[in-house]
């Protein structure tokens, strides 16, 4: 699964706060992810990897391409 979110911050300093603090989380935890529009399932993802692109020209905002995986399909609740 690829999912795109996009980061901000006020100054470049904070944007690239804010892309290291959400590289981190990436790392920490199994994502749990809801999709009403298919169902309401929640599915359990772990992250692959990431690509960033379509970076602002102020490097204040961004967005960021993010590759997960469901290991297993049956634990879905």
């Amino acid at each position: 699964v690829t999912l795109t979110f996009h980061l901000k911050g006020d100054t470049t300093s904070e944007y690239e706060a804010n892309y290291d603090s959400f590289i981190e989380e990436l790392y920490k935890v199994k994502m749990e992810v809801k999709v009403p529009a298919i169902g309401n399932q929640t599915y359990k993802l772990l992250y692959q990897k990431h690509t960033s692109f379509a970076q602002n020209y102020k490097r204040t905002s961004g967005k960021l391409s993010v590759t997960f995986e469901e290991p297993n399909p049956a634990e879905r609740e």
